[in-house]
């Protein structure tokens, strides 16, 4: 955002347990090589989706803790939050929530709206949910889901269109997703692109012009297998 990273939210170790869950926003600057501590987000926050839209950075859709405990992952519940941070001033406000509250989603910015995409559920597992948020209206829209719904997945724009992939289930010893789902806003459908040569889930995924590419994550369910792995796809010129 603006020239530089930010690493918002998220989990650490802590006495008594490995996810204790966090407020921090911590902004990288690549011209200084160095880290600050900025204005922590208003309440603790993890497994987001957050992008840069129109000068802000949204943060949404993840989840948070249940009660006054924040050790254990069973202390936090899925959440449909939404803030939004005001890099200038050093501020966030909230925006309207996520209709549809849930974890592991993933969000990319499509013709000025905030895109979630799938992700999954404490208590019902993934979901192929599609929402889009308008920072005009400060409002979401209901869109067609993904074809299959997979949690822990990644996401990037190229050539105006949506590439959804990877993810991971824990159904029957559990997997990972070599799925990719293209999403068409012209439309309002989704298609199948080429499964992923590494499918995983955890990943990041991001667009340099019009190549995708899919980094990290692990190769099994869970934490099992993490891997440093890195590919790209081009799409074909539409």
């Amino acid at each position: 955002h603006a020239g530089a990273v930010y690493a918002i939210g998220g989990f650490h170790a802590v006495e008594g347990g490995i996810w204790g869950m966090l407020a921090t926003n911590t902004r990288y600057d690549p011209e200084a090589d160095s880290w600050a501590e900025m204005a922590p987000l208003p309440e603790p926050f993890a497994e987001t989706c957050a992008v840069s839209l129109n000068g802000m950075i949204h943060v949404a859709t993840g989840r948070q803790p249940a009660g006054d405990a924040n050790v254990q992952w069973t202390d936090h519940s899925d959440s449909g939050a939404h803030f939004v941070y005001d890099a200038t001033a050093d501020r966030w406000h909230r925006a309207a929530p996520n209709p549809n509250p849930r974890n592991s989603a993933a969000g990319v910015v499509l013709n000025e709206r905030f895109h979630v995409v799938a992700g999954r559920t404490v208590a019902e597992g993934n979901q192929a949910f599609h929402e889009a948020y308008d920072p005009v209206s400060d409002s979401w829209e209901s869109l067609a889901p993904m074809p299959q719904a997979q949690g822990g997945l990644a996401a990037a724009v190229a050539g105006g269109k949506i590439y959804a992939f990877g993810g991971e289930w824990f159904d029957d010893g559990g997997g990972v997703y070599p799925q990719c789902w293209v999403y068409d806003p012209q439309t309002d459908a989704w298609s199948a692109g080429p499964d992923m040569r590494s499918p995983r889930h955890g990943l990041g995924g991001v667009a340099i012009g019009n190549t995708i590419y899919s980094i990290g994550g692990a190769l099994q369910a869970s934490g099992r297998m993490t891997t440093g792995t890195v590919e790209s796809f081009t799409p074909p010129a539409w």
